[in-house]
């Protein structure tokens, strides 16, 4: 689509801009245009006080425990690089939230939820940042947040997910750093031993209890034993990974920093 990188870019606009020799470029191109972290500022709310807060978007989980040790540690660690910062998670998943109030009683916010209230409290500035791993269906719904809601404040930006670059154009191999951070949990293979099934989600919920090391027939462990295969299933979500979790601090600081530009 001839995109360049470029550093020089409007308030509104992210990481990227066309290559100057386009010049019809139609609105679905510059949109398509507009990556990395985005940033908008309102130009009829600048007069407002800088009062900021930052937004964590998931999509949460029904697992308890494993929460604990992945999204509430995870939040921890980006509360912990910003202290007295106002941090508010929001589950992107309805149902979850649904499921977890009822087992539970604890109600989780959706980021438009998260966002009015924020609102309604006198914030002026928001850095959204997710626990995504890829630029998937989920973070298109980030995408959709930040774009419907970013009129609503003196200034909005949204951090990427842990895998977004692939380092062209100068640019982060966000790639090779995680899968740097995830080889830290590798276990030792001896010769005829290999990783195939090892959970590669935030968190080690459903997917991984049960399409891959569940006992039906046609979950991955019972596929890979129907074969002959010893399987000893890995369940923990990359979450529980200080390494990784360091990285999606990372990018939660990627979005403060622009925010704070």
């Amino acid at each position: 689509v001839g995109a360049v990188f470029s550093t020089n870019v409007a308030p509104t606009e992210a990481g990227y801009e066309l290559n100057p020799e386009v010049k019809t470029a139609t609105p679905a191109l510059l949109a398509a245009s507009q990556m990395g972290v985005r940033t908008y500022e309102n130009p009829a709310l600048q007069n407002l006080a800088n009062k900021d807060a930052i937004v964590v978007m998931t999509f949460g989980t029904t697992f308890t425990d494993t929460r604990a040790k992945t999204i509430d540690a995870t939040v921890e660690g980006i509360k912990a690089a910003h202290p007295g910062v106002k941090v508010v998670t929001a589950y992107t998943s309805h149902i979850i939230i649904d499921r977890v109030k009822a087992h539970e009683g604890i109600t989780f916010p959706t980021p438009e939820e998260a966002l009015d209230q924020l609102k309604a409290e006198g914030y002026t500035r928001v850095a959204l940042t997710t626990l995504d791993v890829i630029p998937g269906m989920e973070y298109d719904y980030d995408l959709g947040v930040f774009n419907g809601y970013k009129q609503n404040f003196k200034k909005m930006t949204l951090g990427t997910p842990l895998m977004y670059w692939q380092g062209q154009e100068g640019q982060d191999d966000d790639v090779t750093e995680t899968l740097q951070a995830l080889a830290t949990q590798f276990p030792k293979t001896k010769k005829g031993e290999g990783i195939v099934i090892m959970p590669f989600m935030m968190v080690a919920g459903d997917h991984a209890n049960n399409d891959m090391a569940g006992d039906e027939e046609d979950s991955h462990k019972s596929i890979l034993k129907s074969e002959g295969i010893e399987v000893v299933p890995y369940i923990h979500g990359i979450g529980e990974n200080q390494a990784v979790r360091d990285v999606f601090v990372k990018r939660a600081n990627d979005a403060w920093e622009a925010l704070e530009k």
